[in-house]
């Protein structure tokens, strides 16, 4: 894509939610879907995705990856909360589920079996929460110059710029005011 970009050519990078002609067509071959394109481009109706700029697809693709790790940590501390409830500890506010330590293992569970899983849930969690963090340092560094993050920085009453920063960038627009 960049090449073609820097020889001159126009690239066009179409939706993939946009191209329902093509995905949800009964008989799919690429001679049908190519011609299907072809007949879109003529028309002009081929549903366009933004193409980001080289020196920003880094961060989108470590946006990408820290999105997947938290889901990958909610996975673990879900698994957490069944195994205590599984056992008869239920109760647990989701703050009390993040803040279980290796001696509440042994204090809850008696088989070393059950507190072996239990730590290997933990550590996980853990090894999650340390690969998030540095992900995170490493989006901030590079996005601190962005306008929109600034604003952000500096709107009252927001706990975390990153936070906001990533809903923006995976859902809606922020209108920077001028």
């Amino acid at each position: 894509m960049d090449g073609l970009q820097e020889a001159g050519l126009e690239v066009k990078l179409a939706h993939p939610l946009g191209l329902f002609m093509i995905t949800g067509a009964k008989v799919k071959t690429d001679k049908r879907d190519a011609f299907v394109l072809a007949r879109l481009l003529r028309l002009d109706a081929i549903p366009e995705a933004y193409i980001y700029p080289r020196n920003k697809r880094v961060i989108m693709d470590l946006l990408r990856k820290r999105h997947k790790l938290v889901a990958r940590r909610a996975v673990e501390y879900f698994a957490l909360r069944r195994m205590l409830y599984q056992y008869g500890f239920d109760g647990f506010s989701t703050n009390e589920i993040k803040k279980f330590t290796k001696q509440q293992v042994t204090e809850y569970f008696d088989y070393p079996y059950l507190q072996c899983d239990c730590l290997f849930l933990l550590e996980r969690i853990q090894l999650l929460s340390r690969q998030i963090k540095i992900l995170e340092e490493g989006i901030l560094c590079n996005v601190e110059d962005e306008m929109e993050f600034q604003f952000l920085q500096q709107a009252s009453g927001r706990s975390s710029p990153l936070r906001f920063f990533l809903k923006r960038t995976f859902h809606f627009k922020i209108v920077v005011p001028e």
